[in-house]
């Protein structure tokens, strides 16, 4: 045996027990690769902010929580804040007509280029000759209903309808369970499933 390391999960450390030259660079390589990175802390926020956020700019930088999930908000923080020198704001927003106003329409502009997104792709999917993959069409299930719970939260907090909003979304989503049962649609004609090529998922390719 040349060399011996041991690693412990509880600790998350690297032991070296028999040293070698050939571990000299070992727990370098470790605490490179274990640590965490301005990536891993903005794929965090950005995870919580596009699942229940709303960015007041184009840009990001800046979004809007609900009140409803001040207490994840608050944790989400405290973690960042702990896991290095992370400085986060949390202002509140003054109950005012005119503000609420303003974020309702930023709100529902942008749930809709978002629902306007995915009727686009679902538009290009039947105008494809390649047969969508079950597997794509499931991820779109699942993103229609984040959208109608980030569109229940905002309009909840906000004070504005989303009937038209709510109307395509399920307009669309009956669309794509229609396609995974593989009922065509009106006018379309039957295909030799023998003879179509491999499914095409849009996410990852072929």
């Amino acid at each position: 045996v040349l060399a011996r390391a041991a690693f412990s999960k509880k600790a998350e450390t690297v032991t070296l027990l028999e040293n070698h030259a050939i571990l000299d660079t070992l727990p370098a390589l470790f605490d490179h690769f274990s640590a965490l990175t301005t990536e891993d802390i903005r794929a965090m926020v950005l995870a919580f902010v596009k699942k229940s956020g709303l960015s007041i700019r184009h840009a990001g930088g800046v979004y809007f929580i609900p009140p409803e999930l001040s207490p994840t908000l608050a944790a989400l923080c405290d973690v960042l804040r702990a896991v290095g020198t992370n400085t986060v704001w949390t202002l509140p927003i003054a109950d005012l007509g005119d503000a609420s106003v303003t974020l309702g329409a930023l709100a529902k502009e942008t749930l809709d280029e978002e629902v306007a997104t995915i009727e686009a792709e679902l538009t290009a999917f039947n105008a494809s000759d390649v047969r969508t993959r079950d597997s794509t069409l499931e991820r779109r299930l699942k993103k229609f209903d984040e959208l109608r719970g980030r569109a229940n939260l905002m309009a909840g907090a906000l004070s504005f309808r989303a009937d038209a909003l709510y109307e395509k979304l399920s307009s669309l989503e009956a669309e794509v369970k229609r396609r995974l049962v593989g009922d065509p649609p009106s006018g379309a004609l039957h295909a030799d499933v023998a003879s179509q090529p491999d499914a095409f998922d849009a996410d990852v390719g072929f």
